[in-house]
């Protein structure tokens, strides 16, 4: 029978679930940790279910000593795994950081353990991801003139592409939009960003054609046709296309949507 810990989703709330499973002195291999906010986690009939309140001062001590005995490198490691879509993270953390303690830094060097293979694996994934949105972002100009994206990534990525932007538009107002999530990552000219779950209603039903400028229409005519003219049509190979740029990016480039 599982001992099952239920975090409510946020980062803080699943280091206080390993806070208390490390200290339960269970069997690591009879705990589970899921996020009880997420559609694709549930605990088994017969677990003894534990609901788990966030508390910063216990997910702070945790975060603490696991870089006391490793390094930042280690935080980094489960916050990506955070970010992530696996459904197992909150467990495949857990058991991390467990080694983690034991280990200390020659975590880094047992890569072959399945643990740690599998974090650095999710941990790949989501930086492959990270890297090719810095490409595939495309923002459209509103009438209010700020500059909005829509992305749908696999995993929550705004945190992690968000510094880019603000570096290259830090005189800009936009917003980069994960439907998946709905989620918002909003920029003020010269400011931080932040991340909200308040969306307007235009954005949630995925009207955004109607808040365009009418320049914003014009670049989308021009850019299309440019797209479409600088193609070499004896060239053209969908297989090669498809491996560069995945087809789940498409809904969202103003100049591969319509070919879907």
């Amino acid at each position: 029978m599982f001992t099952t810990y239920m975090y409510d989703g946020t980062f803080e709330g699943l280091l206080t679930a390993v806070y208390y499973a490390f200290y339960s002195r269970l069997p690591v291999e009879n705990i589970r940790i899921i996020d009880i906010s997420a559609p694709d986690c549930s605990p088994t009939l017969f677990d003894n279910q534990i609901e788990v309140a966030s508390d910063e001062d216990k997910s702070r001590k945790v975060l603490s000593s696991l870089t006391k005995h490793t390094s930042h490198d280690a935080y980094h490691n489960i916050y990506k795994v955070y970010l992530s879509y696996y459904p197992e993270k909150g467990t495949l953390i857990f058991h991390y950081i467990k080694l983690a303690f034991s280990l200390g830094r020659k975590v880094f060097e047992h890569i072959s353990h399945p643990v740690i293979a599998e974090i650095h694996r999710i941990v790949r994934r989501v930086g492959m991801e990270s890297h090719k949105l810095l490409g595939f972002v495309r923002f459209q100009q509103l009438e209010i003139g700020a500059y909005f994206s829509r992305i749908t990534p696999e995993n929550n990525q705004l945190e992690l592409i968000a510094p880019h932007f603000v570096d290259r538009l830090f005189m800009e107002n936009w917003i980069i939009y994960d439907a998946k999530r709905k989620l918002a990552c909003v920029h003020h000219s010269r400011q931080d960003f932040i991340i909200t779950d308040d969306i307007p209603n235009e954005i949630l039903n995925d009207d955004m054609d109607t808040l365009n400028s009418g320049e914003e229409l014009v670049y989308q005519t021009l850019w299309k046709t440019f797209f479409d003219t600088i193609g070499i049509e004896s060239r053209f190979n969908p297989k090669c296309q498809r491996n560069l740029l995945p087809k789940r990016y498409w809904e969202n480039m103003i100049e591969l949507k319509d070919k879907l």
